[in-house]
């Protein structure tokens, strides 16, 4: 029986940099951007973050050499074993970020998507 989609926005296949930050800890480290959407992204990381769990995350877009900094709230954590390194793959929603950086981030993402498509044709 297929899931059924609860998302309200596509998501963007990417490999994006980043760095995370528990907001009021003092667990941070280094992160890959798996997808990403309007209101979101799923990272991978070495941490397991709880549920409910405030992030700091900075966001490395290639070709740009300033950071977009972001807050987001961790919706489902989950173990993964990403080509064979064990890992969390985490789905955050986003709660605070500029709208010109979520601008430009989507930007990109929509851009390389196009990228892709073109090849497929």
């Amino acid at each position: 029986m297929a899931t059924l989609e609860r998302r309200k926005f596509i998501r963007f296949d990417t490999a994006l940099d980043a760095s995370y930050e528990i907001l009021g800890g003092t667990a941070k480290g280094p992160s890959v951007v798996k997808n990403l959407s309007r209101e979101g992204a799923q990272i991978v990381a070495d941490t397991e973050f709880g549920t409910g769990t405030e992030v700091g995350l900075h966001l490395n877009v290639p070709g740009d050499n300033v950071p977009i900094f972001a807050c987001a709230e961790v919706a489902w954590n989950k173990k993964t074993d990403s080509q064979g390194k064990a890992g969390f793959a985490t789905g955050m929603k986003f709660t605070k970020i500029d709208r010109y950086d979520k601008a430009r981030l989507l930007d990109y993402v929509y851009s390389q998507w196009l990228k892709f498509l073109k090849k497929e044709a």
